[in-house]
């Protein structure tokens, strides 16, 4: 019989913790993204992809109007693709499948699965599709409020806009 040693280091898996969090990707359908960051990625990728479309529309507008148009298909067309795999990565977070993504093309559900990707709370720990994404940023929570603003101005502005206009031309 061995005897131990109350000095002897305590045996254990020091590795077991060490990837609580999932890597972050920007791009991709696999794994997960919390709601945060979800906003802040997709508002602020739109935005940055609106702006970057505005300039180069403006000159090849210039050029050729098919051009322009191309090109705005073109840019459409990325903008879809990255917002469905911040989309699915979303649902992910939630547990939930990538498919559900489908229910945004039907009327009135559109908004409350809508509304659910946004403010529900994903799931803590590993779930079937993951580890959970790590603690956001300071530049996604920068991200996320130069974003609201803009949105909830945006709102403010088509609201706005309209009554101004009519008492300028009345």
């Amino acid at each position: 019989m061995e005897a131990t040693s109350v000095y002897q280091t305590p045996a254990g898996d020091l590795n077991q913790h060490a990837n609580e969090y999932a890597d972050i990707k920007f791009f991709g359908f696999e794994g997960r993204l919390g709601r945060l960051r979800y906003f802040a990625y997709a508002m602020g990728l739109s935005l940055l992809l609106q702006f970057v479309l505005g300039v180069f529309v403006a000159v090849t507008a210039a050029a050729s109007e098919t051009l322009s148009m191309v090109v705005m298909g073109i840019g459409a067309i990325a903008i879809i693709v990255v917002s469905v795999g911040f989309g699915i990565r979303r649902l992910h977070d939630l547990d939930k499948s990538g498919w559900w993504m489908l229910l945004l093309f039907v009327p009135l559900v559109n908004i409350a699965v809508g509304l659910y990707m946004l403010f529900a709370q994903g799931n803590q720990g590993e779930n079937q599709y993951g580890l959970q994404p790590p603690a956001n940023s300071t530049g996604v929570k920068a991200t996320a409020i130069i974003a609201g603003i803009f949105f909830v101005g945006s709102i403010a502005l088509a609201i706005v806009a309209p009554a101004m206009m009519a008492g300028v031309s009345g």
